[in-house]
C-alpha cells in the first residue's frame, strides 16, 4: 500500500507525534514504508507511531521477502527483521531511529486487539479482510482521520459512510484516481461524520502533556531511563539525587537480566518479557558489549517445581526460554527441569545509568536531597500550577508541574503528606552480593546461572575478568553496611545452585578474598512495577518505582510507558498488564 507514500507527508509536518493504526496489512510495505517516508522527509514529525494489529507474527525471512521487490525499503527491512524475534501472541513495541520511530505489534485476533486500542489515529491503513471491522477502527479516529483501504467492493464508500468516513476534497491525485469506479485497488477517505461525536471516555492517566520542564527525582535506572524518555519527546529534565547517577540500588557491579517464567504465563512473565526486550535494544543502542554489557544468555537450575514453562509453550517462545536439552548444554549437574534463558544477559547498571543521563535535554544535580513536595509555594510566581521540590532546610530545588517520584522506597516519605494518614506501602528490601577477580582454580561456568540466588561468573573489571554472586534479600531493612554473614548466606545458596563451584570458590571466602556490595531495592505488595500518575486530584505527581530485583527488566518499558501515558501515545503493554501497573493502586486496600 506504502508504495507511493507522499500522501502521508503534508499532513504530518513538524507535527509533535504521529499516529498510524494498520489494521491486518502487510507489515513489511506498510510500516517499512511509513519509516522510510519518515526518515527522507526533513519535516518529518517528532515521533512516529506505528501500530499494526496482526493475526500471526511476521517472521524475519517474511519482513525481508515483503521487501524483496522494493530497493529503497531494504535497508529498513534488515533492521525490522533482527527485531522479529520471540513474537508470541500479545503486544510487542519495536524502537528505531533511537526511539524517533517506534512499532507496536499486536498479534492476535484483530477484532479483540481493535476493541482495546485506545489512540487517536491520524491514518487508518486497512485491506479487504478488514473491512467488516471498519466500524470498531472508527472508534480509534478522531475527525480528520485518513483512512487508505486496499478494496474492490463497490459498496465500500456507502459502508464507509455509515461509519463516518466521507469522500475528501483535498486527496492527492493518485488517491483521488483511486477512489474512482476505473481504479477500485485502493480507496481513501476522511472520518469527517455528519453526526456530533461523543466524548469518548478516556483513563485519566492519557494527558496529551505538552512538553516543558519536569523534575525527576532518582538517578538509578528508573529516574534515568524516564528522563531519557521525556527528554527524547521534548522535555528539559532536571534529574535529582540525593548521591549522584547509579548511588543506589542501581549501583549494583553488574546485574543479570532473564525471563520470569510461569506455567500460566503470568502478568509477571509477560511484563519481564516485554521489558527485557526494551532493556536489550537500549543496550545494544547505546553500551559495548563485551565490556558494558553482554547477551550471554543464562541457565536456570530448577530445584523444585516453580518456574515451569506452559505446556503449549510455543516455538516462538524458544527465542526466550526453553528446556536446557534443546540447546545441548553439557553438563552433568544439570536436571531435566533446568531452563535456558537464550535472550539472557548481564549488565552494567551504572554504565546504561550514564548513557540514559548523558542525553540531550538533561540536568543532573547530586547531592540534591528533597525532603518535601508541596503544590504551590511563596517560591514561584505560578505557584497554583507547580510542584515545588525543597531540600532539608527548606530550600527550593526545583520547581515544575511535573514531577516523577523515581526514587525507589524513598517515595514513601515525599507521598505521605497525601496519603490520608494511610501509609504508602513501598518496602524496602536490602541486598548484598559478593564478588572478586578471577584466581586460579576456580570452577566457573561458561555462562550465567540463576536459580537459587544468581552467579555471573565473568564481566570485565578494569584490565582483569570478576565474577558476582548473590544476593541477599532482607525485607523492611534500609541499611547498606556489609555483612559477613550475608557472604556466608550466598556461599549457601551457591552450594545448591553450582555445587563444584562452591567448593572451588569457599576458601576464598574464608579468608577475606571477597569483596561485597550491598543496596536496598522497593518492592510493592503483588510485586509489580508502580508507575504513572498518583491520583487524578494530584495533577502532574507522578512515579515509576518498585522494580524490586528485576530493575535492568522493568526500567527503559516502564518510562516509555510512563511517557505513552503522559502524551495519549499508543501503549508499549496489552492494556490490562498496563493497568495493573497504575500507581493509583497505592491508593487502594489501605
Amino acid at each position: 500500500m506504502l508504495d507511493s507514500p507522499d500522501w502521508l507527508s503534508p499532513a504530518w509536518r513538524h507535527q509533535r507525534q504521529w499516529q498510524i493504526l494498520a489494521i491486518q496489512t502487510d507489515l513489511g510495505l506498510d510500516f517499512l514504508g511509513a519509516w522510510a517516508a519518515w526518515h527522507s522527509d526533513a519535516s518529518r514529525p517528532a515521533l512516529l507511531h506505528v501500530v499494526c494489529l496482526v493475526p500471526s507474527a511476521p517472521s524475519d525471512h517474511s519482513v525481508r521477502q515483503a521487501a524483496a521487490q522494493h530497493p529503497s525499503l531494504q535497508g529498513f527491512a534488515r533492521e525490522l527483521s533482527l527485531q522479529c524475534q520471540g513474537l508470541l501472541p500479545g503486544v510487542h513495541r519495536l524502537s528505531f531511529e533511537g526511539g524517533a520511530v517506534l512499532l507496536t505489534l499486536c498479534i492476535g485476533p484483530v477484532l479483540a486487539l481493535l476493541k482495546e486500542q485506545a489512540l487517536r489515529a491520524d491514518v487508518v491503513l486497512m485491506d479487504q479482510a478488514a473491512l467488516p471491522l471498519l466500524k470498531a477502527a472508527a472508534r480509534c479516529c478522531r475527525r480528520g482521520t485518513r483512512l487508505h483501504a486496499s478494496a474492490a467492493e463497490p459498496d465500500l464508500p456507502a459502508l464507509g459512510a455509515a461509519c463516518g468516513f466521507m469522500p475528501a476534497t483535498d486527496l492527492s491525485p493518485a488517491d483521488l484516481a483511486a477512489n474512482k469506479p476505473a481504479a477500485p485497488k485502493r480507496w481513501a477517505a476522511v472520518f469527517d461524520p455528519p453526526w456530533q461525536l461523543r466524548q469518548k471516555h478516556r483513563p485519566h492517566t492519557r494527558t496529551q502533556a505538552d512538553p516543558g520542564h519536569c523534575t525527576v527525582i532518582g538517578a538509578g535506572l528508573a529516574g534515568a531511563a524516564c528522563a531519557a524518555s521525556l527528554a527524547r519527546r521534548g522535555w528539559q529534565v532536571t534529574v535529582l539525587d540525593r548521591h549522584g547517577p547509579a548511588a543506589g540500588a542501581s549501583g549494583l557491579p553488574v546485574g543479570l537480566m532473564a525471563p520470569h517464567v510461569s506455567i500460566d504465563d503470568s502478568p509477571l512473565s509477560r511484563l519481564s518479557r516485554a521489558g527485557i526486550r526494551a532493556t536489550l535494544h537500549e543496550a545494544q543502542r547505546l553500551l559495548r558489549q563485551g565490556q558494558d554489557w553482554a547477551p550471554t544468555g543464562v541457565l536456570q537450575r530448577r530445584l523444585d517445581d516453580a518456574g515451569a514453562l506452559p505446556p503449549d509453550w510455543p516455538q516462538e517462545g524458544r527465542y526466550w526460554s526453553c528446556h536446557h536439552s534443546e540447546h545441548a548444554l553439557t553438563n552433568r549437574t544439570l536436571g531435566d527441569k533446568d531452563l535456558w534463558h537464550g535472550c539472557g544477559a548481564w549488565i552494567k547498571p551504572a554504565k546504561l545509568i550514564q548513557a540514559w543521563l548523558g542525553q540531550p535535554g538533561i540536568t543532573v544535580r547530586a547531592a540534591a536531597e528533597v525532603t518535601e513536595l508541596r503544590f504551590g509555594s511563596e517560591h514561584t510566581h505560578n505557584a497554583d500550577h507547580e510542584w515545588q521540590m525543597l531540600g532539608p532546610s527548606g530550600e527550593l530545588l526545583s520547581s515544575s508541574a511535573l514531577v516523577v517520584l523515581a526514587n525507589a522506597h524513598e517515595a514513601a516519605a515525599l507521598l505521605q503528606p497525601f496519603m490520608d494518614d494511610s501509609p504508602a506501602k513501598l518496602q524496602a528490601i536490602r541486598g548484598q552480593v559478593s564478588w572478586a577477580r578471577h584466581a586460579p582454580g576456580e570452577q566457573l561456568p561458561a555462562w550465567p546461572v540463576n536459580g537459587h540466588g544468581s552467579l555471573v561468573p565473568s564481566f570485565p573489571d578494569g584490565p582483569e575478568q570478576a565474577w558476582l554472586l548473590g544476593a541477599s534479600f532482607e525485607r523492611d531493612d534500609t541499611r547498606s553496611d556489609l555483612r559477613p554473614q550475608d557472604h556466608a548466606a550466598n556461599l549457601e545458596k551457591l552450594r545448591q545452585l553450582l555445587p563444584e563451584t562452591a567448593v572451588s570458590l569457599q576458601l576464598r571466602f574464608a579468608q577475606g578474598q571477597v569483596q561485597g556490595w550491598a543496596g536496598v531495592r522497593c518492592a510493592f505488595r503483588d510485586h509489580l512495577p508502580v508507575v504513572g500518575p498518583f491520583s487524578a486530584s494530584h495533577p502532574g505527581l507522578w512515579l515509576c518505582t518498585a522494580f524490586g530485583s528485576r530493575g535492568l527488566s522493568y526500567s527503559a518499558l516502564c518510562a516509555e510507558l510512563l511517557a505513552a501515558w503522559l502524551h495519549d501515545e499508543p501503549l508499549p503493554l496489552e492494556p490490562r498488564l498496563a493497568q495493573a501497573l497504575q500507581a493509583s493502586r497505592l491508593l487502594q486496600g489501605r
